[in-house]
């Protein structure tokens, strides 16, 4: 994706503990702007999530919790982006392709689905479910840490 700079982006490959941790935290800050209405930043935070979710996978292709966390991450995002009428085809594409070079499928079939259904009109309804989300994640530290 490229929402982190390529000297973070090789400090993370060094010490992917402390890219785990820092999408932990960035998931937060993320789920926090969307309760804040401020989506610019939201996009911001999820963009560096996703860039640390796939650097991850990267490192460890054959873990399902990296591959998970990957996709509901893009997932995430991609919901912020269509909630906040913003493109997300390029999202999609990208995504489609990671997961396609990887043969992924099983882990992700069901978040899989989900993004492909934002290529079809939701409207509305995307705001009201993703607030939901964001705020049970913050209530409840951002769910299942990385590991």
């Amino acid at each position: 994706m490229k929402f982190i700079c390529p000297r973070h982006r090789q400090r993370y490959t060094e010490y992917p503990e402390r890219a785990r941790d820092m999408w932990y935290h960035l998931m937060t800050a993320a789920s926090e702007s969307v309760l804040q209405g401020d989506w610019q930043e939201a996009v911001y935070y999820f963009g560096n999530a996703l860039d640390l979710a796939e650097l991850v996978l990267d490192l460890e292709p054959s873990s399902s919790m990296a591959q998970e966390r990957y996709a509901s991450t893009a997932l995430d995002m991609a919901y912020v982006l269509k909630a906040s009428k913003m493109p997300v085809d390029w999202l999609l594409a990208a995504v489609a392709e990671r997961l396609s070079d990887r043969h992924i499928t099983d882990p992700v079939s069901e978040l899989w689905q989900s993004l492909r259904a934002l290529e079809k009109p939701v409207a509305d309804k995307v705001l009201p479910l993703w607030q939901s989300v964001a705020r049970s994640n913050v209530a409840a530290g951002y769910p299942e840490r990385f590991h």
